[in-house]
């Protein structure tokens, strides 16, 4: 824009401003990377902590949230495959018994919590039992 304007006050704006320019880009350049110092044992500690937290999530179980989500997917899908008042019942205790086969555990309320919604989506895909 200096240079359309062609006046010498607009010149000397244009090179102070090209000066400026090019003298912050040099000391840019000359910024050195920090480099953050490597503590092999507490990268090792840090690393064996968190493969022991992942072990116990592993055994944590649904909360009364989730499995009250799980319960309601039992009913939507039940609602979905029988039609019969009659085969409710059975259509309920079949839902049951698979996801307690499934996930190898006594009550759907152990389904593990990282399982969650492999869970969901395994009653929402559930075929046995329905009505012909």
């Amino acid at each position: 824009m200096a240079k359309s304007l062609n006046s010498e006050k607009a010149w000397q704006a244009y090179n102070l401003l090209v000066t400026q320019y090019y003298q912050i880009t040099k000391g840019l350049q000359q910024v050195q990377p920090i480099s953050l110092p490597y503590d092999e044992k507490r990268f090792f500690a840090l690393e064996q902590r968190v493969q022991e937290i992942e072990q116990r999530l592993q055994g944590v179980t649904l909360h009364s949230g989730e499995q009250k989500r799980l319960r309601q997917a039992v009913t939507e899908r039940v609602d979905q495959l029988c039609r019969a008042q009659a085969r409710r019942p059975a259509c309920f205790a079949s839902i049951y018994r698979e996801i307690k086969r499934r996930y190898q555990v006594e009550s759907y309320r152990d389904v593990p919590q990282c399982k969650v919604q492999d869970a969901l989506r395994f009653v929402s895909t559930w075929k046995g039992g329905a009505d012909a």
